[in-house]
């Protein structure tokens, strides 16, 4: 039987950044829960640079510090644009 492997988000996201050669303060990160959240913290980027949605898996806005969060797809551009 295959085995499965599991790895984190953080990895995915560091090798994402390390491939393009992007350091932390050079990228916006988009998801939609808090663990989304504790990986771009552990890669170091600000919360500034973390764009929450509020919609659809039921952010948990109490474990987000001080990362933006849309209300709606139409915000994540505004967002991004300040």
């Amino acid at each position: 039987m295959a085995q499965i492997r599991k790895f984190s988000k953080a990895l995915c996201l560091g090798g994402v950044l390390s491939d393009f050669a992007y350091s932390p303060e050079e990228v916006i990160i988009i998801g939609d829960r808090a663990i989304d959240y504790d990986s771009a913290k552990r890669l170091g980027i600000d919360d500034c640079n973390i764009i929450l949605a509020n919609y659809g898996w039921g952010l948990d806005k109490s474990r987000i510090g001080n990362a933006k969060v849309a209300e709606n797809p139409k915000e994540i551009l505004n967002l991004i644009n300040n």
